[in-house]
């Protein structure tokens, strides 16, 4: 890292505006940093070029916003010649590059909180499925069952989608039973499939 170059980086973090701030290299391979708001900063490399340097600016979101970048979407990154005054260099940063990161670091956010809203409706389900069979899930789990194999009656609930939506909402059952027991759950099974889609009208043939 050149002597200048955080100098150089603080007045482009100045002209940037809150809350930006240059700072050391966070990781190896890059030069120095710009940190931005929370969850997102610039890595910053001086790219050499025989007597030309540049600085390649990339985007990188933080540990905990980084496993929810949606699909698809890129991180944002930009080249600026090392020789452009450094408030120049803030403002076109300030108007090509940093909507683009707010964009991203946006979307990631949106995606962890659907993601969470979507870990704590399956953890209430199986709960309320757990409460039916008696017994309590394990923690993180996707599935929680009663009984044992080799038993009377031993039954398994599985939520078939780990991330959720609401046309998606489905869980299996998988059921081993003594022939009484089973003769029983059908019976159990077909009043409620008659409750929900009762069987069509009968056509009226006296017309």
């Amino acid at each position: 890292m050149s002597n200048d170059l955080m100098p150089y980086l603080r007045a482009v973090a100045e002209a940037l505006g809150e809350p930006w701030r240059a700072a050391t290299p966070r990781c190896v391979g890059e030069d120095a940093a710009l940190i931005g708001p929370d969850g997102g900063w610039i890595s910053v490399t001086v790219s050499s070029n025989g007597s030309t340097e540049r600085l390649v600016l990339e985007v990188w979101l933080d540990s905990e916003l980084s496993p929810h970048q949606p699909t698809g979407m890129v991180r944002p990154s930009a080249t600026v010649a090392r020789t452009r005054p450094a408030d120049a260099v803030g403002k076109d940063l300030a108007r090509r590059l940093i909507p683009n990161v707010v964009e991203l670091i946006d979307a990631a956010k949106d995606l962890a909180h659907r993601r969470a809203c979507d870990a704590a409706d399956l953890s209430n389900l199986l709960a309320a499925i757990g409460a039916g069979f008696g017994t309590t899930p394990a923690a993180g789990a996707n599935t929680v069952s009663v009984g044992a194999y080799g038993q009377p009656l031993f039954a398994t609930a599985q939520v078939l989608q780990p991330v959720w939506r609401d046309p998606q909402r489905r869980v299996r059952f998988s059921i081993d039973a003594t022939v009484e027991n089973a003769l029983a759950l059908a019976a159990l099974i077909g009043e409620r499939a008659a409750t929900d889609h009762p069987a069509p009208a009968a056509p009226d043939t006296t017309r």
